[in-house]
């Protein structure tokens, strides 16, 4: 299952991408971060919650790296990334050190992230 949402007061998009991620999956998620980020404004941050996903299929590195850089053309503030030890984890950092031209920071759960965004918030 994966989820898309938008928090306009906070300025921030949740992505949460679990199980195994398929193309049909990948375009669909990009398809909502879209929408979502259409209601944020420059310096939005990002949870990115890929604590649950398995492993992504080679053919959605694609749709990932349009989906980060499009992050950067909205001018992404801050991306904080759950996550635990695993393939997909390993498969998005590589993507990540690629493409992102940002800052991701990492914490194992999304208490943590919410806590870290918390903190910084105005």
């Amino acid at each position: 299952m994966h989820t898309i949402d938008s928090d306009s007061q906070q300025n921030c998009l949740y992505i949460t991408l679990s199980g195994v991620v398929v193309v049909d999956a990948a375009q669909q998620v990009q398809e909502k971060i879209l929408t979502h980020l259409e209601q944020l404004e420059d310096g939005f941050s990002v949870i990115n919650n890929i604590s649950e996903a398995e492993y992504g299929y080679v053919s959605c590195v694609p749709l990932i790296k349009e989906v980060m850089e499009t992050l950067v053309q909205h001018q992404v503030g801050r991306v904080i990334r759950v996550v635990k030890p695993g393939i997909f984890l390993s498969q998005l950092s590589t993507v990540s050190n690629e493409v992102a031209a940002y800052p991701i920071e990492t914490v194992a759960t999304i208490e943590e992230a919410q806590t870290l965004l918390d903190s910084t918030q105005p």
